[in-house]
């Protein structure tokens, strides 16, 4: 897929990744947070 038109500045948003800080002490949501969240971010700049 590509782009037909340049992005709408007002349709634009900010992404979040909502996570509890219970969930955030384990180990494997860390690891998830840390391997997954910069992937994801490099999508929308």
């Amino acid at each position: 897929m590509m782009p037909c038109f340049e992005p709408i500045p007002e349709l634009e948003m900010q992404h979040l990744m909502l996570i509890s800080p219970e969930a955030y002490r384990r180990r494997e949501v860390k690891a998830f947070v840390s391997h997954f969240a910069p992937r994801y971010a490099a999508l929308y700049r």
